[in-house]
């Protein structure tokens, strides 16, 4: 950062976003964690842009504090508030179920984690064949 003043601006805000990225709640038992993910996106963000130049910090700067916005309106409820889905619509159609991302244990995803998505079904099928024959 370029100057005493945009550097402090950078640390309260990282700081800000941080804060924010804790309010994130834990999804126990999954092995890729939404918070975490979060967490080490504005880590890397903020490291990879450490000697950005005026011009650069200042449009970072201006971006952070938007995707801050973002996630305090997720957090606050607001955006589900303010654009809700009926259970009749089509992105509800497309989106999986709630209980999705709960119906594989940790061996499932960490088999996952490391294949293409379009294993997901064999990985699945592996799991609760699995969890039925040999439990």
């Amino acid at each position: 950062m370029a100057t005493a003043a945009t550097a402090n601006e950078a640390t309260s805000l990282y700081r800000a976003l941080i804060r924010a990225q804790r309010q994130l709640p834990p999804h126990e038992g999954r092995v890729l964690r939404f918070s975490v993910y979060v967490r080490n996106r504005i880590r890397a963000d903020f490291r990879a842009n450490i000697a950005a130049d005026p011009a650069t910090a200042a449009r970072l700067l201006s971006a952070g504090k938007e995707e801050l916005k973002a996630l305090r309106r997720l957090l606050s409820g607001e955006s589900a508030r303010k654009y809700p889905l009926s259970e009749g619509s089509n992105m509800m159609k497309v989106l999986p179920s709630k209980a999705t991302f709960t119906l594989l244990e940790k061996e499932t995803q960490e088999r996952l984690a490391t294949e293409t998505t379009t294993s997901f079904l064999s990985a699945y099928l592996y799991s609760r064949i699995k969890q039925k024959f040999f439990s």
